[in-house]
């Protein structure tokens, strides 16, 4: 499998950060020459082989049993998303990353990295992930595609308006986990072509680290943003294992959550500067 296989991992398994109840984003990668056969008296291509095998496996992880399911998997992030092939070459995905790819996938490449396949196809995603995060971007238009993705997701999974439901959504309400995330994958976009700390890692808590390491993000900031987004996960762990819906009235949590949303709103009027030494 290794030998014909490269898995990319992202989102809460890319960046170190799985939890009770998490999915898994992943994309699959191949190298093998079309025309290939695999041997045996019923020859398939090597494409087509590859392909059974990851059928075979998300079958494996997302199969309900007597005791449930293991994973979800999500493979949404792949080159042309829900449409797009189950296995995509290396050049048809750095191609793509290149010339088509909008910024929330680039966003989105910021917690990206291999999980399996051989050592050297790992260092060339590594290494072509790096180059795309660090292509020096405009930081205006950057910003304003990143709040103008937040603000569609915010609409399309903000949930029921109150009073149908209670309590700070903590993913998707102003001040929640994915406004933190959109700051920290801006972090790494807008400044890593002149800061290569920030693309060393792909969790949140190591960015903002590097980020404040860069003297781009004013420390008092990055402390907000880190306990915030302990805090916020650890709500979430413990919904998770409650079955209950991801959502606190705890005072302290939604405290830190305003916090985090009053940030977002600077960020999203001045963009970098709002972090920089002209910041608050």
């Amino acid at each position: 499998m290794a030998q014909g296989l490269c898995v990319l991992a992202y989102g809460k398994l890319g960046g170190f950060e799985l939890g009770w109840g998490s999915d898994l984003d992943l994309v699959f990668l191949h190298d093998l020459p079309p025309m290939g056969q695999t041997a045996g008296p019923k020859a398939v291509s090597n494409v087509q082989f590859l392909n059974r095998v990851v059928q075979r496996f998300m079958h494996f992880l997302s199969h309900r049993s007597h005791s449930g399911v293991l994973y979800e998997i999500d493979l949404r992030l792949r080159p042309e998303g829900a449409s797009g092939l189950l296995l995509t070459t290396f050049d048809a995905f750095e191609r793509y990353q290149r010339e088509r790819a909008w910024t929330f996938e680039h966003q989105a490449l910021v917690r990206a990295r291999p999980i399996l396949g051989p050592a050297p196809w790992q260092a060339r995603f590594r290494a072509f992930r790096e180059a795309i995060l660090a292509t020096p971007r405009p930081e205006a238009d950057l910003r304003e595609a990143i709040v103008a993705m937040r603000e569609r997701m915010r609409e399309a999974k903000g949930g029921a308006p109150a009073p149908a439901l209670e309590g700070f959504a903590l993913k998707q309400d102003r001040g929640g986990i994915v406004d933190i995330e959109f700051m920290v994958q801006y972090f790494a976009l807008a400044w890593s072509a002149k800061d290569s700390g920030l693309l060393a890692w792909t969790d949140v808590l190591r960015i903002l680290a590097a980020a404040q390491a860069s003297g781009r993000l004013k420390a008092p900031l990055a402390s907000l943003l880190r306990d915030s987004y302990l805090a916020l996960r650890a709500e979430g762990h413990r919904s998770a294992l409650q079955g209950t819906a991801p959502r606190t009235d705890d005072p302290s949590v939604v405290a830190l959550a305003q916090q985090v949303a009053e940030i977002w709103a600077g960020f999203a009027a001045e963009g970098g500067r709002y972090f920089g030494p002209e910041g608050p």
